[in-house]
């Protein structure tokens, strides 16, 4: 039973495969054939069609905003040509440093090593009070070895204790510790 349901089965597929088209005939006349770019041409429009106009403002098709003043870096990816916050507000820059002991001994020397390539620099040891020249004398508390991640502004303020404030000169590139009016009073 089985062979006979096989047998037509294959002789169906043996003719399927064998059978071919017939190759077109050599001498049938070339202006009966239209190529497929010459049928699309023939589907144009009477009227001649208007140019795209230029379009001054690009828009992101997503959040809409204006692409004008942005430089494509890659495919996908715009930036805006401006400066970054850290490289306009110096003290803003995102710092995780590790003092080093056999160079850092007290405060004020850590303070100078925070800044050394920060574009600061502090103001002269004539220029601070006695408070603040007290203060950079002491040892560098432990604690006070490692910091960061935090901004430059955070680590100077924690190695100067919340009794001094920053006092930065954004002119001169000069950065001074004052101690506050809360504590000099008492």
């Amino acid at each position: 039973m089985k062979k006979s349901v096989l047998i037509p089965v294959i002789g169906v597929m043996t003719v399927a495969c064998t059978t071919t088209t017939p190759p077109p005939d050599s001498q049938s006349n070339e202006a009966e054939a239209v190529p497929p770019a010459a049928e699309s041409s023939t589907n144009k429009p009477d009227k001649p069609v208007a140019p795209i106009p230029e379009i001054e403002e690009k828009h992101d098709e997503v959040s809409g905003t204006q692409l004008n003043n942005y430089i494509q870096t890659g495919r996908y990816t715009v930036i805006a040509p401006v400066p970054l916050p850290e490289q306009s507000q110096l003290l803003d820059v995102v710092i995780s440093v590790t003092l080093p002991e056999e160079e850092v001994y007290t405060v004020g020397q850590g303070i100078r090593y925070l800044l050394k390539r920060s574009g600061y620099q502090l103001v002269n040891a004539n220029q601070l009070s006695a408070d603040v020249l007290l203060l950079f004398s002491r040892p560098i508390p432990r604690v006070h070895r490692h910091l960061g991640p935090m901004t430059l502004r955070q680590a100077l303020n924690t190695l100067a204790t919340p009794a001094f404030r920053l006092v930065e000169d954004p002119v001169h590139r000069f950065i001074s510790f004052t101690l506050k009016e809360t504590i000099a009073q008492e």
